[in-house]
Order: C-alpha cells, then sequence, then structure tokens
C-alpha cells in the first residue's frame, strides 16, 4: 500500500507579524503538485512501527523518533489502539530542508497512508493510486538531481526509456495522479466534509478538531470522525502538516494551519521546481524577517508576494540565480521561492516550454523537477 507525499507550493506568503511566543502570522496559498516524496507500508511484527528510508535525499536524514514520519504513526497508533505492524519506506525524492513541504508532507501522507493500513477508513478500492483524470504528459515527474548531466536543450527530458529506479540521480515519472481535490477520493470522502466545514465558517472555520465541531457550529460536543482524528494528529506535528493532509489549493491563516480550500483554477497547471542545491533553516530565514508588515494577502497570487524571499535571499545568495533562470524561461507565468526556501517554481503556460526550461539547467548543483499542480 502506497501513499504519496505531495510536494507543497506557497503561491504566495505574506508574514502579517511577529507573536510574542516567537511564531509568526501569516496569510498564504498553498497549492500541491502531483509529485513528490513517496511512502510505503508492509506488514511488520505486531505492534511494530519501522522505518527505512530510499531515494537521491535519504541520505542524511534521519530514521530516528524524531523524526515526523514515525512521530506521526506512532501518534495515530495510540490514537487507534492500533496492534497491526507496520514497516514504512520513505523514499525520498524531495531535497531536505527546501520550502516544498518535505517532512510535513511526509508526515501527512504517513496519516492517510496509515488511517487506511489500520482500517480507520472505509473503502471498496485496492487503495491504489487513482488513475489521473486530466494528467497525460509523459515528463510530469521527472527530476534531475545534483551532479546530473542535464539534457541537451531540444532533448525531450524523458525521450529515453524509464531510469532504472536504483538511480541515485534521476526520478522516473510516476505513473499516476490524484483525484483533483484531494487524494484517492474514495478512502478520502470526509475531506469533502472538511470543505463544507471551511466554507461555512464553523468555530475558527477553519480546523475539524473535535472542540471546533463542538463549539463552533452545534453547541455539543460530538465524537471525533475520523477525519478529525487525522488534523487533531496533524495540528500537533506542524504548522503545515494539516494543509499538507489536505493536499488542495487552500488559504491559510494563523500560523498556517487555519485553513479555506479555494479554487484557483489551477488543477494540471505545468510547474518546474528548481532548488539551487543548499538547504535553508526555516528558523532563521523568519528570524530574519525585517518585521514589517507589507500588508494582507490577495486571492490572485500574481499579484502576491513571498515576504521571507528576501530574508532567506541574503541567508542563501545563490537563490537569486535560480529566480533570475526561471523568470527568463519563455512561457513562464509566476515564478516564486516557496515558503521558507531554498526551492523555487515557475508555473507554465505550456508542458513544452516547462520540460524545455528542465532541459536549460545547466548548473549541476541544481535539482530540478517537472510536475503540475492538482
Amino acid at each position: 500500500m502506497e501513499e504519496i507525499a505531495y510536494a507543497k507550493l506557497n503561491l504566495a506568503l505574506h508574514v502579517r507579524a511577529r507573536e510574542p511566543d516567537g511564531y509568526h502570522r501569516i496569510e498564504t496559498l498553498f497549492a500541491f503538485c502531483a509529485d513528490g516524496d513517496r511512502l510505503r507500508v508492509e506488514e511488520a511484527e505486531e505492534g511494530t512501527i519501522t522505518l527505512r528510508t530510499t531515494g537521491p535525499f535519504a541520505k542524511g536524514l534521519s530514521a530516528g523518533e524524531d523524526n515526523l514520519v514515525l512521530r506521526a504513526a506512532r501518534a495515530l497508533q495510540e490514537r487507534m489502539g492500533a496492534t497491526r505492524g507496520a514497516a514504512l519506506t520513505l523514499e525520498k525524492n524531495l531535497p531536505v530542508a527546501s520550502g516544498i513541504g518535505g517532512g510535513s508532507a511526509d508526515a501527512a501522507a504517513t496519516l492517510r497512508l496509515l488511517a487506511r493500513w489500520w482500517g480507520q477508513r472505509d473503502s471498496d478500492t485496492s487503495h491504489a493510486p487513482a488513475k489521473a483524470e486530466a494528467r497525460n504528459s509523459s515528463s510530469a515527474g521527472h527530476s534531475i538531481s545534483p551532479g546530473t548531466p542535464a539534457p541537451q536543450v531540444g532533448e525531450h527530458p524523458t525521450s529515453s526509456p524509464v531510469p532504472n529506479t536504483q538511480s541515485p540521480h534521476v526520478t522516473p515519472p510516476s505513473n499516476s495522479a490524484p483525484y483533483k481535490g484531494c487524494p484517492n477520493k474514495e478512502p478520502y470522502k470526509g475531506f469533502e466534509r472538511f470543505r463544507a466545514f471551511a466554507g461555512a465558517g464553523a468555530g475558527a472555520g477553519v480546523t475539524m478538531g473535535t472542540e471546533t465541531v463542538g463549539r463552533g457550529r452545534f453547541g455539543f460536543k460530538a465524537q471525533p470522525s475520523p477525519d478529525e482524528i487525522l488534523f487533531d494528529i496533524a495540528r500537533t506535528l506542524g504548522a503545515d502538516v494539516p494543509a499538507c493532509l489536505f493536499s488542495q489549493t487552500a488559504r491559510g491563516e494563523g500560523r498556517g494551519d487555519r485553513l479555506r480550500p479555494v479554487d484557483l483554477d489551477l488543477a494540471g497547471t505545468p510547474v518546474l521546481l528548481v532548488n539551487p542545491g543548499v538547504g535553508v533553516s526555516t528558523a532563521a530565514v523568519f528570524k530574519a524577517w525585517d518585521g514589517v508588515d507589507k500588508g494582507p494577502m490577495p486571492n490572485d497570487p500574481r499579484v502576491g508576494r513571498n515576504d521571507l524571499e528576501p530574508p532567506a535571499r541574503a541567508l542563501a545568495p545563490e537563490i537569486d540565480a535560480v529566480l533570475a533562470f526561471l523568470a527568463a524561461q519563455p512561457g513562464a507565468t509566476l515564478t516564486r521561492m516557496s515558503g521558507s526556501g531554498a526551492t523555487c517554481f515557475a508555473l507554465f503556460d505550456n508542458e513544452g516550454s516547462r520540460d524545455a526550461a528542465l532541459a536549460a539547467i545547466a548548473h549541476a548543483a541544481w535539482w530540478g523537477m517537472a510536475t503540475q499542480l492538482i
């Protein structure tokens, strides 16, 4: 049984204030890509949870108890009283500490996967990833890692046979894509209920916990649904984990965990992700923010901004070259840094331009992935 940890993008990110507790109040537009890390679960000794890491970015990634995958797994195991063993394998395809979800997306994927593994959700499917509705790009999901020779201009990145999956440099195109709106539509019917809650403005209007249901909407305590349990756990793991659990375009406020689904009609939009091969500390970037509230975030990401971009560029000047490269590509409609960096992205008006931009990456230290929004 498998689950994709969809790469997260911040199409815009406005930092509004630094709170007394050290956290920051933000407004952001989350969007998600069709590709990312992959998580697989297999049988294990009763009651045990193990984690093995593979993939081009597994090196140096801790598989100890501080790993968000294990923290998510153990929290759900305790909440459900589950005894079935779970041997987890994380295929790390995305750079670590790179502003595109990473550990948060992995933790969210763990919750979705183990909820099915332990029977928390009803499904009449085999739990395989849903077939694509609109995705037909043969290059979606193709990536170039640091040290990989870039394809020559004019050479389609995936014109050769699918690379050996053991290669440390090239991630083969995935063969499936999620249902538009939420992964594996049938097993995740509760996300439609989440949409209804958010649209109705329940409580804080944006979270799914029992407290929100009880006080914000009905005036009485209610038994938490399976989805509410997952969102309750997600909030304890990190500010981005609830959004990654949702994995749908949404507006995030507060610390980013107060969510309201939005429809920007961007599903299927070609995207190129590029990382300059450097990691950036989220805490350091937020600490270096100038503290100036530059105004609220509009609904249109094209007229928004990323307030973390200036401090990130000061800490990692390599970001400058990536943004300049993406902005110069024909067909690019929006270029920006995601999250606290250092990964940057460009939305394109066609797949050909996106693939040509991937082929044009010549810097040996850069990593790139061609994918699309879901």
